[in-house]
């Protein structure tokens, strides 16, 4: 099944749809934070050498913040449908 993602292309699980724009965009990143992600996406990141955390903090300024006092954790695998 195909589905749109927000970055303008269309995919199917099986394969054939990379990441590299995304991680360029990224590429002066040390750490991305979200609520979920797929493996593909943090295999990507983590080989381009940027941390991935999953989290359930929903503000970003409540991020930051425990970014800030090293404690951020991760709360799941990352895997999530997208």
């Amino acid at each position: 099944h195909g589905q749109e993602h927000g970055h303008g292309q269309e995919h199917g699980h099986g394969g054939g749809h990379g990441h590299a724009g995304i991680v360029a965009l990224l590429r002066d990143c040390d750490l991305v934070v979200g609520g979920g992600m797929g493996r593909r996406i943090r295999d990507d990141l983590a080989a381009a050498g940027i941390r991935t955390v999953i989290t359930d903090i929903p503000g970003v300024d409540d991020v930051i913040e425990a970014a800030r006092q090293d404690r951020l954790v991760n709360v799941s695998d990352g895997c999530a449908p997208h």
